[in-house]
């Protein structure tokens, strides 16, 4: 192993007492570095260990969902107020997102992944939100005069939206959540496609392995 020069760092033999660039009769060992890229400490390409950085896509369809259940608890609580708040689409989805990335272990704020599961996640909460408002709404009538249970209630509740005028109404409190969920979805993607042009634009910093600095050192 070679020894460096406590003075001016130049690399020497092990047999040597002076330093060859200086002089100097004071050495130390080589410093221990950790390889971080392809290349040992030599400057030899080397096989580096690979860490599991899979994205676990499974798992953030999960996390995606449990997430944006709050978006769809917060559709269900305000319709019993009477509110209709379409800032619960916007909501379940960017929740969405976030349970994705949590689960699926990915480190990356945007990817396509992502916005795909959470734009389906958006969907599918916001219907079972307003599945849930509606069969609320048939125990609420028929439970005072028939022996009727809300598990009743959600076997039932897809038969009143025969009545068209009760479809349209449903449809008109989907389509303003579904307004919010699709400009989310759509700011989502275009600052997606923003950040990939700037990497993409963005010059690639090459790093100089340990041997080629000491060339350098040497030239000079």
């Amino acid at each position: 192993m070679s020894k460096f020069c406590s003075v001016c760092g130049k690399s020497t033999d092990d047999n040597s007492k002076f330093c060859s660039n200086c002089g100097s009769d004071s050495f130390s060992q080589a410093p221990t570095t950790e390889v971080t890229g392809a290349y040992a400490l030599n400057g030899e390409e080397g096989a580096v260990p690979e860490t599991d950085n899979k994205e676990k896509v499974g798992l953030g369809i999960l996390g995606a969902f449990l997430f944006s259940l709050a978006g769809g608890i917060l559709y269900v609580i305000l319709y019993q107020f009477g509110i209709l708040s379409a800032i619960c689409g916007w909501l379940a989805f960017i929740l969405a997102g976030v349970g994705y990335r949590k689960f699926s272990k990915t480190k990356e704020r945007f990817s396509v992944k992502s916005i795909v599961v959470s734009a389906v996640m958006l969907v599918v909460v916001l219907l079972l939100s307003e599945y849930v408002c509606i069969s609320i709404e048939v125990y609420r009538a028929l439970a005072e005069e028939y022996y009727f249970t809300f598990f009743d209630a959600l076997l039932s509740a897809h038969l009143v939206l025969a009545d068209s005028e009760i479809l349209r109404a449903v449809l008109s409190d989907l389509g303003f959540c579904f307004l919010f969920g699709a400009i989310a979805v759509i700011s989502e993607v275009v600052t997606f496609f923003k950040n990939k042009k700037a990497a993409e634009a963005a010059p690639v910093t090459v790093s100089s392995t340990p041997a080629e600095t000491e060339n350098t050192t040497t030239e000079e």
